[in-house]
């Protein structure tokens, strides 16, 4: 697929099925995943960051979120009791 960063450079991603991903004990399964490196993307202004990746909709969207700036933390809860 072709994505267009932060940046404005367009770039080629491979595009390849998870079987499963997990943020703590929220999981979706068999999600189409963009594999790109991020650190040749991040520019911190001279500061070391650690970043594992980036989550988009695909897998945010099927779970309702409360992000606290006060706490530092961002929860996740399935919208429905079903398996994802």
């Amino acid at each position: 697929m072709h994505a267009r960063i932060a940046g404005g450079q367009l770039v080629d991603i491979p595009v390849m099925r998870i079987a499963s991903i997990a943020v703590g004990n929220a999981r979706v399964l068999n999600l189409p995943t963009a594999i790109y490196d991020v650190s040749k993307s991040v520019n911190t202004g001279g500061s070391t960051i650690g970043i594992d990746g980036f989550l988009g909709y695909d897998f945010l969207g099927r779970f309702m979120i409360t992000l606290s700036r006060r706490e530092a933390t961002l929860t996740l809860q399935a919208d429905d009791p079903l398996p994802r």
